[in-house]
């Protein structure tokens, strides 16, 4: 069967393939437009309007817009979307990539998304649904059309970028293109983002077989379910167990973290600062059901608080992705505490 080019309309969140790759509307609305300083933006431009402001052709494949960033001073910006993936197919996902930058390409160790001196880079990534937008963690990315090498090129022309995403058909991802500039003007452009789907054909009809056949394991979609809180009144941490379903990880995290990043990237928001997350990110893989032991890890948010009343409320976001690729979550609210000194007669 030919290969199909999706490119389909309708939401981000379920459409099989990235929407408006062509950013033929002239606008940036199909996709996720973050900044997270407020000095720099992503920009829907014409074709015409970028070759003059790159100083390049863009190959003919490319228009009849581009994003580009509009660049205010230091900053990260981010242009993402997330989009499910045709299942029982071969997929590849590609798009053109260039950038100008005044100052020599350099990238911090560790690695940041994060505005710190000597951070000057551009990187294109899938990443896992649920991951937060400016993380670099292995764990949450799936693949890497591009990331700038310490020391790299000044300057990159229009270049085709790609990755097979082909193991990772019937997903949920998300595309994310980032730009981090603290050492100087940086522009960088994205054209002709598109995914080539070929569905794969039917499997063959297995074999019969004269014994019974097994009864099938389900990998299951059920919620990760928390039921212990132990305690370490030493320092303040503890360890949650929490029953699993089925093979697949689990990622716990503090349930203010999204509302937290999401608040630095709002150019809108006017309200006060949410509250500090209190709870460090933890993740566990097991490759059957079982109950998994979770070390929770005050931050130094919650560590000063703890000092201060022994006792912090928190609530977890419990995610947990099957090795199918089932998402379900669950909450848990518990308390951290911590023995207190006695106070100096």
């Amino acid at each position: 069967m030919a290969a199909l080019l999706l490119l389909a309309a309708g939401s981000a969140g379920a459409a099989a393939g990235p929407i408006e790759g062509n950013f033929e509307s002239g606008t940036l609305d199909a996709w996720s437009n973050l900044s997270f300083y407020e000095n720099t933006e992503w920009a829907a431009q014409t074709k015409a309007d970028a070759e003059a402001k790159f100083g390049t052709e863009l190959p003919t494949t490319i228009g009849p817009y581009v994003a580009a960033t509009e660049y205010g001073g230091n900053d990260t910006v981010i242009l993402a979307q997330t989009f499910a993936l045709p299942a029982a197919s071969s997929l590849n996902l590609s798009l053109y990539l260039f950038y100008e930058s005044e100052a020599p390409i350099s990238v911090p160790t560790p690695d940041t998304l994060f505005v710190k001196p000597g951070n000057q880079q551009v990187r294109v990534d899938v990443l896992k649904a649920n991951a937060p937008l400016e993380s670099v963690s292995a764990n949450d990315i799936l693949a890497t059309l591009y990331t700038s090498p310490p020391g790299g090129p000044e300057a990159l022309g229009p270049t085709l970028l790609s990755a097979d995403l082909s193991q990772f058909a019937g997903q949920t991802v998300t595309l994310r293109i980032a730009n981090a500039t603290s050492e100087g003007e940086m522009k960088v452009g994205v054209g002709a983002v598109s995914l080539v789907a070929t569905p794969l054909p039917p499997a063959p009809p297995a074999p019969a077989v004269e014994e019974a056949p097994t009864t099938p394991v389900s990998d299951g979609v059920a919620s990760p379910v928390a039921h212990k809180l132990v305690h370490r009144l030493s320092t303040g941490a503890a360890t949650l167990d929490v029953r699993l379903p089925a093979a697949g990880s689990l990622v716990v995290s503090d349930a203010r973290r999204k509302a937290a990043v999401a608040s630095v990237f709002d150019s809108r928001r006017t309200t006060a600062a949410p509250k500090p997350i209190l709870i460090r990110t933890a993740s566990v893989a097991v490759d059957r059901p079982q109950t998994v032991h979770v070390r929770l890890r005050p931050t130094a948010a919650a560590s000063r608080l703890l000092g201060k009343n022994g006792r912090v409320p928190f609530r977890l976001q419990l995610t947990f992705t099957s090795a199918r690729g089932a998402v379900s979550t669950a909450t848990y609210k518990g308390v951290l505490v911590k023995r207190l000194r006695p106070a100096p007669r």
